[in-house]
């Protein structure tokens, strides 16, 4: 006699694998698509022609490298570094540099608001404008600067807050925290806004540029605001993460219009997390806001610091996301690129975690792709140091900057 539990658990076993089994066929011929897809893209070049002054070609240059280049060095011998990075990124046929002026609370430049950055004190203890000297270095060489700021980090990781300062002033206060070890300014305080409004302003009034950027870290946690949003809710009725990103829209409309009003040629523009997803529910960075609607940027700079093969986040679909997401046709479009990964281990990435190891044409192939998005204007590269400093080289560097070259020469 049959037993029909029995049998009934083998067409149920039998019915899972056949289930399990199409979803493999069917998920593998996607990706097999996918891929054939990039390849295909990869494999006509660009259908664009694409010329140096067509689209943006940028180096990030961060607090990381003035502390190689300038910091403890005499005067001359920053200058003649400072030199060296601006003919470096036009013999590379590169066009921009975003530069980071303020990576804390601090400045690179001449300036009544923040103290001076370490990243420029020289050897023998003193400082000069370094931003100023940037400046006029690049124009000389037809090289694009943009400012680059973190606006609510204060101090490096265990750093006390310098006496005398906007941040010293409210140190037992809500306006300025600590979490973990770090100094920040809360954003929901009024006297937040009214400094980085004004720091900007100064920048704007005081130097001649073509852009301004902030990059993706917005609010520290969740609670820095808890004591603000408290009181507004009572009033309001809002959810926590409304609140926050009606406080980072606000500052950033407020930012936009201030900009504006006293060089409408400056462009503002953010570098938001590549991850959408992390911008509203880890950030409170409204980008889809940002990308439709007026009054908020001039451009939008994804982090699209992903792999191909990348498991959760794929370069070629969280492109198309954001290829997507800018509804507005007056927003240009930047892509962030992760140079900094090259010949690395990328240990989120799953399924992608030894991509950058085991290729050595990942830029290539994203800046071919990138250029045949239907939003795009260039793209930029973290960081200046990863291509251009032996000492951040990988086993794979030369060759992924050999294959680079063959992408940026001007036709």
């Amino acid at each position: 006699m049959i037993n029909l539990g029995d049998h009934m658990k083998k067409i149920v076993f039998l019915f899972l694998v056949i289930v399990l089994f199409s979803f493999f066929v069917i998920e593998s011929k996607e990706k097999q698509q996918s891929i054939s897809l990039k390849e295909d893209a990869i494999k006509k070049e660009s259908s664009k022609k694409i010329h140096k002054t067509d689209e943006m070609r940028a180096l990030f240059l961060s607090y990381m490298e003035l502390n190689t280049y300038i910091q403890d060095k005499t005067k001359e011998e920053s200058q003649t570094n400072i030199q060296k990075i601006i003919s470096t990124t036009k013999n590379n046929n590169f066009n921009t540099l975003i530069l980071q002026v303020r990576s804390y609370d601090d400045a690179i430049y001449k300036t009544n608001l923040f103290p001076i950055s370490k990243s420029i004190i020289l050897k023998d203890g003193s400082s000069y404008d370094v931003l100023d000297y940037f400046l006029k270095a690049a124009k000389e060489e037809k090289i694009d600067i943009y400012l680059w700021i973190n606006p609510f980090r204060i101090t490096r990781p265990n750093e006390d807050l310098i006496e005398n300062t906007y941040a010293y002033n409210y140190k037992d206060t809500s306006v300025v925290q600590q979490i973990n070890n770090i100094y920040y300014y809360n954003p929901a305080r009024e006297e937040t806004t009214t400094h980085i409004v004004d720091g900007i302003k100064e920048l704007v009034k005081n130097y001649q540029f073509k852009g301004l950027l902030f990059d993706d870290y917005f609010y520290p946690n969740d609670d820095i605001d808890i004591l603000e949003y408290t009181a507004y809710n009572k009033e309001k009725n809002i959810t926590k993460q409304d609140y926050h990103l009606q406080v980072i829209n606000n500052l950033i409309k407020k930012i936009y219009k201030e900009i504006k009003k006293i060089n409408s040629n400056v462009l503002f523009g953010i570098s938001p997390d590549g991850n959408i997803e992390n911008n509203y529910h880890k950030n409170y960075a409204d980008v889809k806001t940002w990308c439709s609607k007026e009054g908020y940027i001039d451009f939008i700079m994804p982090q699209l610091y992903y792999g191909f093969y990348n498991t959760s986040k794929p370069f070629i679909e969280t492109m198309n996301e954001w290829n997507n997401l800018v509804t507005n046709k007056q927003k240009k479009v930047y892509y962030a690129l992760a140079f900094y990964k090259v010949g690395k281990e990328d240990v989120y990435a799953r399924d992608g975690r030894n991509e950058w190891i085991e290729n050595n044409d990942m830029m290539r192939k994203q800046i071919i792709l990138a250029r045949n998005a239907t939003k795009y204007s260039g793209f930029s590269l973290f960081r200046y140091d990863s291509l251009f400093n032996k000492k951040n080289y990988t086993a794979t560097t030369e060759k992924e900057l050999a294959n680079l070259t063959k992408v940026l020469k001007v036709k």
